[in-house]
């Protein structure tokens, strides 16, 4: 709000973590790769060639909660599974 980016904050439970064999930074980690934003596609002309863009990128807790972040005796663990993710405002 008054012009302050949004973000998302995730909870990690620890004790979770560790059951999974995972730590803080294999968390950032995951997230990080499972929300890139990378052109989706590229217009290729004679003179020009041009990226084209998608909005597929993440922006609310409760997308970031479905997010898988490593598969777990042939399941999918997401985040929803060790703790939570929050819709926020960016710090300043």
């Amino acid at each position: 709000v008054y012009g302050y980016p949004y973000a998302v904050r995730v909870q990690a439970d620890p004790m979770k973590l560790a059951s999974y064999n995972m730590d803080l930074n294999s968390l950032a980690t995951n997230l990080i790769s499972a929300n890139p934003n990378l052109p989706s596609g590229i217009l290729q002309g004679p003179f020009q060639n041009v990226n084209i863009e998608t909005f597929g990128q993440l922006m609310t807790g409760d997308e970031y909660n479905k997010v898988i972040i490593k598969e777990a005796l042939g399941f999918p663990l997401r985040v929803e599974n060790i703790g939570n993710a929050l819709s926020a405002l960016e710090n300043r």
